[in-house]
């Protein structure tokens, strides 16, 4: 099949990933050969706004694909680097070209680059710092954001389950990314950690309102 741009490339932090996440996964690999998932603030301690490491993420973006997808999607982690836009820009750049090189089929030309994403807010201004790349555009679906995702699963409080049915069953997780959040729900202890640290906030604030 011929397609438009070699490599596609996804910039997010999918804390957690959800179908609108999904949505731009599967308009990428319409439009290319393949696609480089770069899955941001990788290595941050775990804490109520980063609480699963970049492979775990990478596990819960896989566990939403069919098998045949999976292959040709390369995810790699990339770091935050605060109030310096020039350093994460060559971090992408260095990322992206080493797994071009990698997997380009065609090295006797250069490889058709193309980044996308949706302008959602002020999140969304890196669109712009890579003037080297196609652009792909593509909607904010169901304006789906993952903050209140996060909030509402570690508020369940021993209601995690029904809570991620429910989000599946209103499509707004994929059943993979659900599941992978169950799994990890019941045997990691790491969430009941972050679910008392935002108890622990709350309480602070509601002393000091």
């Amino acid at each position: 099949m011929n397609y438009p741009h070699d490599f596609a490339v996804f910039i997010g932090r999918f804390q957690p990933f959800h179908a609108g996440h999904l949505q731009v996964v599967q308009e990428a690999l319409r439009q290319a050969r393949q696609l480089i998932i770069l899955i941001g603030s990788a290595w941050q301690p775990r804490n109520p706004r980063n609480p699963w490491h970049w492979e775990e993420r990478e596990a819960m973006i896989r566990a939403s694909l069919p098998a045949e997808l999976q292959g040709r999607i390369l995810c790699a982690p990339l770091m935050d680097v605060p109030y310096n836009d020039a350093a994460w820009v060559r971090n992408v750049q260095t990322s992206v070209a080493g797994l071009v090189t990698a997997h380009h089929a065609s090295p006797h030309r250069p490889a058709r680059v193309a980044l996308i994403g949706h302008q959602k807010d002020h999140t969304g201004y890196y669109l712009g710092l890579f003037p080297q790349w196609r652009s792909i555009a593509v909607d904010n679906w169901r304006q789906i954001s993952a903050t209140p995702l996060r909030d509402g699963l570690f508020a369940a409080d021993g209601q995690g389950d029904a809570y991620l049915n429910g989000l599946a069953d209103d499509a707004i997780l994929p059943p993979g990314s659900a599941g992978w959040l169950q799994d990890w729900m019941a045997r990691s202890s790491d969430s009941a950690d972050i679910r008392d640290e935002i108890a622990f906030v709350q309480q602070y604030h509601s002393r000091w309102a």
